[in-house]
């Protein structure tokens, strides 16, 4: 039984591809010489640390401890997606407060922010596929009705500040990014 809660972790998950198209274009940018855009990778950053690592990755442990409840051939591999989204809060606090460093004027190597920065890219979209492979259509055809009022009870609301119905104003700037990219 698929639920709307399903359809706003996909969405997420192509909003969050195009977060890291955007902080891969800088990336790009400053491999070719540029020293600019750090404060939009920090922005970036930033929305990553407050609304996936937050929100999102606890909304799917949760939804991933109640399907290997249900199927547990599952299980094994929902261990590893969970471990990975330890990993990649992990690595995006510490990108975050490598870029929060540079954009205070202190001296962080450019090639271990670079490296940093591709590094959790590749590894969010590697994870994003798994989940979206294998998980969540098993989540989507196995989840009963009791199941997901068990979850739902757990789950608060929470707006995305940059995908929601209102961009907060802290991300104006890289909403208009997003948008002409």
């Amino acid at each position: 039984m698929k639920m709307p809660i399903m359809d706003q972790l996909h969405q997420d998950h192509i909003n969050y591809s195009r977060m890291l198209n955007l902080l891969e274009s800088f990336l790009k940018k400053q491999k070719a010489g540029s020293d600019k855009g750090y404060l939009e990778m920090y922005l970036i950053m930033n929305y990553m640390t407050r609304y996936p690592d937050i929100f999102h990755h606890p909304y799917e442990d949760i939804i991933f401890d109640e399907i290997s409840n249900i199927d547990g051939t599952l299980r094994d591999e929902i261990e590893v997606l969970e471990e990975q989204h330890k990993d990649l809060h992990t690595t995006s606090k510490t990108l975050l407060d490598d870029l929060d460093a540079v954009i205070n004027g202190h001296i962080v190597e450019k090639q271990k922010i670079q490296e940093a920065a591709a590094g959790y890219a590749s590894a969010l979209r590697a994870h994003m596929d798994a989940e979206e492979a294998r998980v969540f259509p098993m989540i989507n055809e196995k989840m009963t009705q009791t199941a997901w009022n068990n979850i739902l009870g757990k789950l608060k609301e929470v707006k995305d500040p940059i995908f929601g119905e209102k961009v907060s104003d802290e991300f104006k700037i890289l909403y208009g990014q997003i948008m002409n990219a």
